[in-house]
């Protein structure tokens, strides 16, 4: 943060003789090596939401197009890696195909805009309530492509599953590598969402459908709180657990990363076939899973069947 590539502070500026409540900010900040922009706390405020929401307009983006080119075996990465060559777009563009956004941040931001939009407000600053705004469509249509993608690779999971007992094993519970917070969890989404379409009623944890066990090292005996939080009873810290199931009989189906830790690229996937490895963050080492006998399927892209 010491680094910005901008710096704004939003506050009063204060009168002929007073302290601006900006001008202590910048001060206290004047080791920045950015000048800041200082202006007022509505126009800071849209500024704010303004980038977030253009971040979170890319991913989706990238999504929509990586779901209508998933039909087609395009591939997806390349698509984004050739538009970020385009200098209108840029290589620090957030054109990723991937789990969309979750955390607080970008969706927040979006939400808040629909809110201040909502009740007519002059700028998003203040108490946040009133109706969803109907004049964002943009907003609303990014926010609604975010929350398809978990309903879509949930889809996806279940066709791809065996007829019954059929498991389910997700890697990584988190939504970024670097927290072990379950707050906003993809995985929780996953879970409830996959064994709510694979029984076509609502969940009912005595009585699933769609066997689901999880692996996460960052987690520990943390077992309680993830089954908790998640729903998903099966938790492991460790991944000889997961070994010790038998790979024919009673074995895991799909494997889903959702997390992208580095100990998941070093996993040995020896005798864990046939199974598939459904890799939703770039995770896992390809063909290491490939020469274990399992298929591989990126996602928005094709299954990849075993060497």
């Amino acid at each position: 943060w010491r680094h910005p590539d901008w710096l704004v502070i939003g506050g009063a500026a204060g009168g002929p003789g007073d302290i601006s409540p900006r001008g202590v900010v910048a001060d206290l900040l004047r080791d920045i090596p950015v000048k800041p922009t200082l202006c007022d706390l509505p126009t800071a405020e849209m500024v704010k939401h303004g980038v977030n929401t253009m971040l979170a307009t890319q991913i989706s983006l990238a999504n929509e197009l990586a779901r209508v080119g998933e039909m087609y075996g395009v591939d997806t990465q390349l698509v984004a890696k050739v538009m970020k060559a385009d200098c209108r777009i840029g290589p620090k563009a957030f054109v990723r195909p991937g789990l969309g956004f979750a955390g607080g941040t970008l969706a927040r931001d979006l939400h808040a805009l629909q809110m201040a939009a909502g009740r007519g407000a002059p700028s998003p600053v203040g108490p946040i309530g009133g109706p969803v705004a109907s004049s964002v469509p943009l907003v609303n249509a990014v926010l609604q492509v975010n929350e398809s993608v978990i309903e879509h690779i949930s889809q996806t999971v279940i066709s791809l599953l065996p007829p019954a007992p059929r498991t389910v094993c997700i890697l990584g519970y988190t939504y970024k590598a670097e927290t072990d917070t379950l707050r906003c969890s993809p995985a929780k989404l996953l879970a409830h969402r996959i064994r709510e379409i694979g029984r076509g009623v609502a969940v009912n944890e005595y009585d699933q459908d769609v066997n689901m066990l999880g692996y996460d090292p960052r987690m520990g005996d943390r077992s309680a709180e993830v089954e908790k939080e998640i729903n998903i009873a099966g938790h492991t810290a460790a991944w000889k657990a997961v070994e010790r199931r038998p790979g024919d009989k009673g074995g895991v189906d799909i494997f889903i990363c959702v997390t992208p830790l580095r100990e998941f690229r070093e996993l040995s996937w020896a005798g864990l076939g046939p199974a598939l490895v459904y890799d939703l963050c770039e995770g896992i080492d390809k063909q290491a899973v490939l020469a274990a006998g399992l298929s591989y399927k990126a996602i928005w892209q094709p299954t990849e069947a075993p060497r």
